[in-house]
């Protein structure tokens, strides 16, 4: 993926999570990633019952409150963003450890509020818990406020909760050394902007219609929804609230009851801070159409996009309350009567979510989903391959037809384009990687290729920057949606479906993932960058382009030598050189910080070339050139975390029998 990319850093594939470790350690893939589901509606379901439960709700209307969290379209419409929901699934718990301590007034629970909080951060969707920590810090001061004790107690007891939350994210140090190194080479800050999140991703006051029929305004599977326009329609899995009608009159008939009742309570005050709090979530959704927006313009919500996903605080509220209204349906002198209306509006509730949602979903067998490209096989697995204008065919149909046609035969088809990230279905290196977060380098030199693609009369031509980036980045295959016009690449294979077609092309020069440079010459910026790539005599295979000026005072003679690749796996390359005098090897990987270079043992610096490869100055003679990953912050990181947790263990003996008052 993308020449080499920092997975771990951006935290989806939520390496260390602890559900994720077990599952893909003991089963296949694909078992795996099936169980992973069931676990992570299961975690959301029994969290959100005990949240409830600890509200004094009813077994019944608990269960009511987890249904409706646990499906609902945060977490239905979400299950392609497989680390989403799994994040999403911890939020109840959050609540509910917040909840226990002030109800029994043990330390524990803060204990292992710290711990999910960690969990969070493993699964890798670090917006989720940032919305988390944040809906975390209002119940908690809700709490305090209605504890009754003094000023001087409720201080004391915040900082108590905010050391647990420090310490919750301590443990989960090494992801978040990770994640933020890699915000930093993407460049994160710069690129999304508070005017971008209003603007591109909110919810509407449209999509509030959602709440009573979430196909309201087209249903994304029959291909009736709109497309997306920025700062104009959005999406439908980021903008749908329908929770659940029997909920809804659930609520509605609670909020009645309350408008109506003067009286005042513990009960009334949780139901008052429910409904509050759902509609925070709601107006903090709507983004720049509502006057909180502001917020977005501080840390943590202005690193996040789609600022919709606060309507998590919604559904949480909505779940709770439709559990509370459950509980208080009169009818107490018929108590059969009452319990067949309880069961009866749980069942129906259930039936709705399974009417509504069941079928949404596009549902095929693990061996036709995993079976390789119809191309893979004419594919040197030595070179790389590059896929352009596959978005556009993919939006193109499915925004058109949605899901429902011809079953799997439109996803078949198109995984022949083998895009990013598909492609490591197919065991074949792809020069792009779709990720939330990529390293600007990668991003810089993927643009300039994309761009170099013109369309002209059905066909497509590629521009001599294109021609040259892609013969440095060793791509040796082009997949496309149109023919390519070019006398410098091959046609292998087409495939078609109806009327689109997909072409395989190959580039007959030789490519190599390694190779030696003759000269260099520098550009220290992008614009200097592209106006060597633009002048046509330039031949940065020959003469790389570096950042910098370094030491390679050369002899008058021809360079000779030869390099070749001895080892490759994720966190090792090891190279042959042979050289007639110092030189240039340039391995066309991703420059990342975390590698280091050794040169017959002796560590040297490894220079970017071309904005994105890496290249040693090597002298005359054989040796042996080693790149080995070994990040030091996620050392650091590491050992941070383990600290933290043998701090938890000391902590949670310490404070094992007492009690906060």
């Amino acid at each position: 993926m993308g020449q080499g990319f920092p997975l771990f850093d951006e935290g989806q594939v939520g390496a260390l999570y602890p559900p994720n470790i077990i599952l893909f350690v003991i089963f296949p893939f694909w078992l795996a990633f099936s169980l992973g589901y069931v676990f992570t509606f299961l975690i959301s379901a029994f969290g959100t019952y005990l949240l409830a439960r600890s509200f004094k709700i009813s077994k019944v209307g608990s269960t009511l409150a987890a249904l409706t969290f646990s499906f609902s379209p945060m977490m239905v419409l979400q299950i392609h963003h497989y680390n989403f929901i799994q994040t999403l699934s911890l939020f109840p718990w959050i609540l509910y450890f917040i909840n226990e301590f002030f109800e029994t007034k043990k330390y524990r629970y803060l204990m292992f509020l710290s711990l999910v909080i960690a969990m969070q951060v493993f699964t890798g969707f670090q917006q989720i818990t940032a919305y988390s920590l944040t809906a975390g810090f209002i119940f908690f001061i809700f709490k305090l406020v209605h504890a009754g004790k003094d000023i001087a107690f409720n201080v004391r007891i915040f900082f108590v909760f905010v050391f647990f939350v420090l310490l919750g994210l301590a443990i989960s140090s090494v992801q978040i050394a990770a994640s933020l190194r890699l915000t930093q080479e993407a460049r994160r800050t710069v690129t999304i902007t508070p005017q971008k999140i209003l603007s591109e991703f909110s919810y509407k006051p449209s999509d509030v219609l959602t709440i009573f029929n979430p196909f309201i305004q087209g249903n994304p599977k029959k291909g009736t929804y709109p497309s997306f326009q920025t700062g104009g329609w959005g999406i439908f899995w980021e903008n749908s609230t329908y929770f659940g009608l029997i909920q809804l009159v659930l609520i509605l008939t609670l909020c009645a009851s309350i408008a109506i009742k003067s009286k005042k309570g513990k009960g009334k005050n949780l139901i008052v801070f429910l409904i509050s709090f759902g509609l925070l979530g709601t107006v903090l959704s709507l983004g720049s159409t509502a006057p909180l927006h502001p917020v977005f313009s501080f840390p943590p919500f202005s690193l996040f996009r789609i600022p919709s996903r606060f309507l998590m605080f919604t559904f949480i509220s909505a779940s709770i309350l439709a559990g509370l209204s459950l509980d208080k349906i009169p009818l107490k002198k018929s108590m059969l009567i009452r319990s067949i209306l309880i069961f009866g509006l749980v069942a129906l509730a259930t039936v709705d979510i399974f009417r509504v949602w069941f079928n949404y979903h596009l549902i095929e067998s693990k061996d036709e989903v995993l079976k390789p490209s119809i191309f893979t096989e004419k594919i040197d697995k030595n070179t790389r391959l590059f896929s352009t204008g596959i978005e556009r065919e993919w939006t193109d149909i499915f925004v058109k037809v949605g899901w429902q046609k011809d079953n799997y035969a439109y996803y078949n088809f198109l995984k022949n384009s083998l895009a990013e990230n598909s492609n490591i279905l197919s065991d074949v290196s792809q020069q792009k990687a779709y990720a939330g977060m990529k390293p600007r380098r990668s991003e810089i030199v993927t643009s300039f290729i994309d761009g170099s693609f013109v369309k002209k009369d059905g066909s497509l031509t590629i521009s001599t920057i294109g021609e040259k980036l892609l013969d440095v980045n060793n791509v040796g295959y082009l997949t496309t949606t149109k023919p390519l016009d070019s006398s410098h690449w091959e046609l292998v294979d087409r495939v078609n479906f109806k009327d689109h077609s997909l072409y395989l092309y190959k580039n007959p020069k030789e490519a190599s993932r390694v190779y030696i440079a003759t000269d260099y010459q520098i550009a220290t910026t992008i614009g200097e960058f592209r106006g060597i790539l633009e002048k046509k005599d330039a031949d940065i295979l020959k003469k790389v382009v570096l950042e910098e000026y370094v030491d390679l005072l050369n002899s008058d003679q021809e360079i000779r030598g030869e390099v070749e690749i001895a080892l490759s796996d994720n966190t090792r390359v090891e190279l042959q050189a042979k050289l007639n005098q110092k030189s240039l090897v340039v391995l066309s990987d991703s420059y990342y910080p975390g590698w280091k270079a050794y040169i017959d043992g002796q560590e040297t610096e490894i220079l970017p070339a071309n904005i994105n490869s890496r290249a040693v100055i090597v002298p005359a003679g054989n040796h042996k050139i080693e790149y080995v990953y070994t990040p030091t912050n996620i050392k650091i990181g590491l050992l941070v975390s383990f600290l933290s947790l043998v701090l938890v263990i000391g902590v949670f003996k310490f404070l094992k029998m007492k009690n906060f008052y």
